[in-house]
This record gives structure tokens, C-alpha cells and sequence, in this order.
């Protein structure tokens, strides 16, 4: 039986089926191989072949325990899995019966990787097998703490301890660290700078070429100004950048596998093997089923060719692979949609009424896409869309406050490049003045707050103010992404603070630190970092780090729901009762002798009530924010909580201890503020409290707290 070599499959698809049965006893030693014939079989659309193929694997790899391959290979059978759902389920059943006993930390790892959760199947897969691979002693890579080594696994918190170069015992939660870790094998040559700092300072003087292909298969395909980017620093310093890339350039241009760009922006790719687009190519491309691989042919054909001008065999060749993508795709698969689209505007191909674009026009949609496709493409596809005279600046304007970080960046740049600078700027005024900003979008100012205070967005000292609020938010209502965020991006970044804060004088430096330094459950590690950024730049400011703690005003929340309805009442008074009021007083004012006149004295009885409650509502809502209470702990009693109570005739109440303005007795929702729910605040589940009851107070038991109930969330946002 002939040897399999890459993908040059000229054997026969029975012939090769009988080399893979074969070789399946040998699994662990020619593992590659063998997936590659079953990725093989389903690129040619014989699904049913690879997945029988698939299926023995698996069951060889189950037998001998072979847990790398295993999770490879559901990753890689993925690809081409109509269900989804039900694809997940059978992998997440497997793992958790296969890893039963032997590991521990698996399960945890399933529910980090959202497997069964929101995030797409292969990319969830992909992140358990990042998980599985950190390893205490596992070199890794962080894009904002760069290289590291895993210290330890804390199971109690869900965290990974890691020793970053620039800082040590680090703590990543398990979901963070499956999106956003990469680890790195112990001989790979970011490895030897933590292992061997001298060793690896002389091979990558030595191989300038070797060095930059490394990161490039580590990073994947990048353009010259990233690459800079991320190698100065990580590999070498800013200033030794011209004397490397220059000796680097020189050999990668040789090489027939890197294929280097022709303008600055372009990406440099590393390719498989030296390609020629030839008429084999083309046979062999439009015979392809899987959407990942046509995508990838197209953008390699691309960066050769020029697509507009394509020789006319190989443009209906893209042209009828684009259409088997886009008819064939689901249209939540925003990625390769879009992928496709730009690929077919790139070479003047016209869809006609194969896709409907008209969507991306509505702002919810055109949220949602924005902030589930790679940032690289966000800027083309705008362009595109206002190419085909859909209304993107008006929908970007709504969806700002929305977007992510990434996002808003590339969304500002498209503004900025098709004259609507002006306008997007104006928008970001107001959501700061109007304090309707999210910390991605306080992340973006932050990031740019030089180019903030040139357009007159914000002044930096408005700024901080924003973001402390943020923060304040963030921490009341348990919104530990967000306060994350926040204290990374924003309130430890050395030279942010120091343009925070310069232009405050001191009375008003002093009570922002303070204000900071006294916020509620801020931890201390956090607290110290601030200090140790603050106190080197403004001395005059460690008293605000060591005095007591400054109360802050939290603030009071109420469900959108009850909020909403207030809205209702006080807009009803100002637009129907108040002016309907003023008209009887007029016609009441008509009837003469208004010391007996009773119409009229009636009315201005009624103008004043209106007018008290018109006060009350507006005082009302000016102190009170609306909430879902999502996210809210509840390991205590307290807002955001279901407390279940068991009575002293052995009954059972259960009680929703909502906002300030809440309250509905047929569903047990009592207020924050009634007698109830401060005698149950701060109280855990087997406790014997005190509570008050019609006539006397009654002692009961709390047997649980929980997680407020999906008919409860629905009532709080008015369902």
C-alpha cells in the first residue's frame, strides 16, 4: 500500500478508504495522516465515508486513551456538521463519559469552552483543547501580559495562575483563558526566551528570516505594521527593528513559501507548499464542498492575482464557488457571508438575487454582525454596504454605544475615511453626556483620548469622572467582565491616568482618588496597583490611598419594567392631564365670579396635584436607574435574588426581592426597600431569621436563594 504524503491523494477514494483501515492500528503514529484522508473524504462531499471513517478513529482513540487526538478530531469533524446543536451535544456526552474518572477538571473546562453555550461549535472545541494544553508548567502567550508559564489551576475560583514576564501570579478565568491564551510547545522559540533568555537573543539575531516565519505560523497571517507590532517587545527592541526586518525581508522574498504583499497593509502569508493556479487547481477547486477550504483557496488565488483581473476560467470558478457558499451558508454565519460577499465585490461579480444585503441595513442586525466578525473586515464591509447604498451611518449612530471596542474602532476609522467624522464624534458627545456608554466604548476613548479632546468629544477630566461612574456601576452589579476591563484598560494604565489627571487641579485630583480608592467591593490587590501608578506621577496624593474610606452614594436600582412605567405616568401627566387641566381651568375661568366659582376652584385643586406628582415622578426617576438584575450574585439574600422560606407551619414562600419602585403580590416580587426584604438582606440559605409578619414577628428558615426565575425576567423587562 502506497504511503499517504500531505494531501497528494492519487489514489483511489476506495484504494485510500483500504490504506486508512490499515493504518488505523497505528493510530498514535500516523494520527495526521489518517485525519487527513477523513477531512479528505469530506471536502469531496463523501460525507458519509468520512464520517464512517471519523467514527472508527474515534473509537480507537477512545480505547487507548489518547485524549489530544480525540479532542483534535472533534474539532476538525466539526467542519462539516449540518446540526449543530445536536453536534455539540453528542461531543460534550462523549468527553464527559471518556474523561470520567481520569480528569477532573474536564467538566469545568466543558462549561468555560461554551460548548453548550452560545459559542459556535468548533470554536468551542478549539478552546477546550486550550484549556486541556494549560497545564501548570505549559508556556503560553497573552496578547496583553505576552509570554508566561502557568503556575497552578485554582478549581475553588475557575482561574488559571500564571507567571507573565512582566507580571507573576496572574489569575485568568477559565473562560477568558480558552478565547484569548495560546499555548505554546516547549520547543517552540518563544519558550526558550522564558527557559533561555541569552540562547534565544542570539538564535533570533542569527535567523532573522526563521524568526519572523515562527511568528507568523504562530500568529497567523499578519501585515508588516502588526507584525512590528508584536515583535518589538516579545522579540526584540523597537530600536533593532530596521537592522532585522532588513536582513529578514531579504531571505522571505526568496522563499517560495511566504508569499510577501504588495502594499503595506496587505497581510504576508506562509503558505503549505508553492501553488500554482493552473487548470488542475481549478478542477480541484470547484470540486470543493467545505466552506472553510473554498474561502481559503479564494483568498490565496487573491493574493497572487489581482481579482479584477482574473482569467476568465478562473473567475467563473470563483464565481460559482462564492454562489455555493453564500446559497448554502446559514445566514447567522455572519463571518463567511460577509467573507464571500467582499470576495465577489473584489472581482466584480453581480449576485442578483441570490442574497438579499437589505438586512445589514436594520441597526439590530448590522449590531450583531459587527461584533461577531474579525475586526479586519468590519471597515471593507462598511465600505461595501455604503457601496450599495444602504444607510451604514445612520445605523452605526444607533448601535454605537453597542459595539465592541474592536468594533467602534474600525466603525470611527470607516466614518472618518467616508466623511462622517463629524457626525460619529457629535454621537459620542452626547452618549457621554447622557452617560449611555459601555466599557468597551470608555476602552475606545481612553485609547484615544488625545484625538477625544482635538474634536471636542470630552476633556480628559470629564472623562475620568465617566469612567469612574462605570466602574462604580460595574462593581454594584456584578459585572466582573466589565470591571475587568475597566481597571486594565483604563484606571492601571500609567500614562492614561496621568492624562486623566493632569488637568484637574489638586482639590479635584484628591477627591477623584479618593472616590476611587473608597469604592465598594473593589478588591485590594486592585487598590494597591492604582496607588503604585498614581503616587509615582501626583506624590501629593497618598493620603487619598491611606485615608479611611470615603462613602459613596450607591446607586438605587428599579426593574426597566416598573422604570418604564413611570416614564408612562409622567409623560402621560406632562402631555395629556396637565395641558387637558389647564383647558378646564380656562373654561372654568369663563363662568365669572371665581370666589364661587366651584369648577374652577376644583381645577386648581387638580393643577396641584398634577403638579406634586409630576415633581415626585421626576425626583423619582432623576434618583433611581433601570436594571435586569442579571449577573447580580446570589449567594445572600439581597436585590436580584429568589429567597425560598419555609414557614412556621411548614408552608413554603418564595419571595423575588427586586428594585426600589418593585413590587407585584401575586408573583411574591416584594421591594429592596419593604421591612421583608431588609430583614432577609445578607442572609444565606439554611439560617433561622426573624421576619414580620401580619401581626407579630414569625421565625422561619431560609432553605434556598437563587438565581432569580426565567418569569420573573420576563416580568422585570415588561413580558
Amino acid at each position: 500500500m502506497a504511503e499517504i504524503t500531505g494531501l497528494a491523494l492519487d489514489l483511489s477514494d476506495d484504494a485510500l478508504e483500504e490504506w486508512f483501515l490499515n493504518r488505523l492500528p497505528e493510530s498514535r503514529g500516523c494520527f495526521n495522516e489518517l485525519l487527513e484522508v477523513i477531512v479528505h473524504f469530506a471536502g469531496k462531499n463523501q460525507l458519509v465515508r468520512a464520517e464512517a471513517c471519523a467514527d472508527l478513529l474515534e473509537d480507537t482513540l477512545k480505547k487507548n486513551q489518547f485524549d489530544e487526538e480525540l479532542l483534535l478530531l472533534l474539532e476538525r469533524r466539526a467542519g462539516w456538521q449540518s446540526d449543530e446543536k445536536s453536534y455539540a451535544a453528542s461531543c460534550f456526552k462523549t468527553l464527559a463519559e471518556f474523561f470520567q474518572g481520569r480528569n477532573h477538571l474536564i467538566p469545568l473546562f466543558l462549561e468555560a469552552s461554551g460548548l453548550t453555550g452560545a459559542v459556535h461549535h468548533r470554536e468551542a472545541l478549539r478552546r477546550l483543547q486550550v484549556l486541556y494544553k494549560l497545564q501548570p508548567g505549559k508556556f503560553c502567550y497573552e496578547k496583553t501580559w505576552g509570554l508566561g508559564v502557568v503556575a497552578a489551576i485554582d478549581e475553588f475560583d475557575r482561574k488559571l495562575v500564571v507567571d507573565f514576564e512582566g507580571k507573576r501570579a496572574h489569575r485568568l478565568g477559565f473562560g477568558y483563558a480558552a478565547e484569548s491564551v495560546q499555548p505554546l510547545d516547549d520547543n517552540h522559540f518563544l519558550a526558550l526566551k522564558m527557559k533561555d533568555p541569552e540562547k534565544f537573543s542570539r538564535w533570533v539575531r542569527e535567523n532573522p528570516a526563521e524568526t519572523a516565519k515562527a511568528m507568523l505560523m504562530q500568529f497567523g497571517e499578519m501585515n508588516l505594521p502588526r507584525l512590528r507590532a508584536l515583535m518589538t517587545g516579545l522579540v526584540i527592541p523597537e530600536k533593532e527593528w530596521s537592522s532585522f526586518w532588513s536582513l529578514a525581508r531579504e531571505k522571505l522574498s526568496k522563499d517560495p513559501l511566504v508569499q510577501m504583499p504588495s502594499g503595506r497593509n496587505d497581510p504576508i502569508r506562509i503558505l503549505a507548499e508553492k501553488k500554482e493556479f493552473n487548470s488542475q487547481w481549478r478542477n480541484d477547486f470547484l470540486a470543493l464542498r467545505d466552506v472553510d477550504r473554498i474561502l481559503s483557496e479564494i483568498e490565496s488565488l487573491y493574493g497572487k492575482c489581482s481579482p479584477q483581473s482574473l482569467a476568465g476560467d478562473l473567475k467563473s470558478a470563483v464565481e460559482d464557488r462564492l454562489k455555493f457558499v453564500i446559497r448554502g451558508i446559514g445566514a447567522e454565519q455572519h463571518g463567511v457571508i460577509i467573507q464571500a460577499l467582499l470576495f465577489t465585490d473584489a472581482a466584480n461579480i453581480r449576485l442578483g438575487l441570490l442574497f438579499d444585503i437589505s438586512t445589514y441595513g436594520r441597526p439590530e442586525v448590522l449590531l450583531t454582525v459587527l461584533n461577531s466578525i474579525p475586526a479586519r473586515m468590519v471597515r471593507p464591509f462598511l465600505t461595501y454596504l455604503d457601496k450599495n447604498s444602504l444607510p451604514v451611518t445612520e445605523a452605526l449612530m444607533q448601535i454605537m454605544p453597542g459595539l465592541s471596542s474592536s468594533a467602534l474602532n474600525e466603525a470611527i476609522l470607516h466614518c472618518r475615511q467616508s466623511g462622517k467624522e463629524a457626525q460619529s464624534c457629535e454621537k459620542l458627545r452626547v452618549l457621554l453626556q447622557e452617560g449611555a456608554v459601555s466599557a468597551d466604548l470608555i476602552s475606545w476613548i481612553g485609547r484615544n483620548l488625545k484625538l477625544a479632546g482635538e474634536k471636542d468629544i470630552c476633556r480628559p477630566e470629564a472623562f475620568a469622572q465617566t469612567a469612574l461612574s462605570l466602574l462604580q456601576k460595574s462593581l454594584t452589579t456584578g459585572a466582573k467582565k466589565n470591571t475587568g476591563q475597566l481597571l486594565r484598560e483604563i484606571f492601571t494604565d500609567k500614562d492614561l491616568l496621568k492624562q486623566m489627571l493632569q488637568p484637574m487641579d489638586g482639590n479635584q485630583r484628591l477627591d477623584f482618588s479618593r472616590r476611587l480608592n473608597s469604592l465598594p467591593g473593589l478588591p485590594s490587590a486592585d487598590k494597591i496597583e492604582i496607588a503604585a501608578k498614581v503616587i509615582p506621577l501626583f506624590p501629593d496624593l497618598t493620603g487619598a490611598f491611606s485615608a479611611p474610606p470615603v462613602a459613596i452614594a450607591q446607586p438605587k436600582l428599579t426593574s426597566y419594567r416598573s422604570y418604564r412605567e413611570r416614564q408612562v405616568q409622567l409623560e402621560k401627566i406632562i402631555k395629556e392631564e396637565i395641558p387637558r387641566n389647564s383647558q378646564e381651568i380656562g373654561v372654568a375661568r369663563s363662568y365669572g365670579d371665581l370666589r364661587e366659582n366651584y369648577e374652577y376652584k376644583a381645577a386648581r385643586e387638580m393643577q396641584g396635584l398634577l403638579l406634586r406628582r409630576k415633581a415626585e415622578l421626576e425626583q423619582m426617576l432623576s434618583e433611581v436607574q433601570g436594571a435586569d438584575f442579571a449577573g447580580f450574585p446570589h449567594d445572600a439574600a439581597g436585590q436580584g435574588t429568589s429567597v425560598d422560606l419555609k414557614m412556621p407551619d411548614g408552608s413554603g414562600q418564595v419571595y423575588h426581592i427586586l428594585g426600589e419602585l418593585d413590587s407585584d403580590e401575586k408573583k411574591g416580587i416584594i421591594s429592596c426597600r419593604s421591612k421583608l426584604a431588609i430583614a432577609l438582606s445578607g442572609h444565606r440559605a439554611g439560617e433561622r431569621i426573624e421576619i414580620p409578619g401580619e401581626n407579630t414577628a414569625v421565625i422561619c428558615v431560609i432553605e434556598a436563594i437563587r438565581e432569580l426565575p426565567p418569569e420573573i425576567k420576563d416580568w422585570i423587562n415588561g413580558a
